[in-house]
């Protein structure tokens, strides 16, 4: 299966973002797959991209101990 290198920074700083919870969400609503960013800001995820439809990404959630965000995969009204 092919993988993906995701990196992750703080934006005040410029640091790489150790300690990130990296969510990936499938259509149905439920974690396809989750990893914790390492002490250089990488998460390695796999690339699911060809999963079925319910299972088609739609969005990443990045949880750190006291902060979260999310990156919408959605365009032209449909995941991507």
């Amino acid at each position: 299966m092919e993988h993906i290198i995701y990196s992750f920074h703080i934006f005040s700083n410029g640091k790489p973002a150790s300690g990130v919870k990296v969510d990936i969400i499938g259509l149905n609503g439920e974690v396809i797959e989750s990893q914790e960013t390492d002490s250089n800001g990488h998460a390695v995820l796999s690339n699911v991209k060809d999963s079925s439809k319910e299972k088609t990404p739609v969005a990443y959630i990045l949880t750190t101990s006291d902060d979260f965000s999310f990156i919408a995969l959605w365009k032209s009204g449909s995941p991507s």
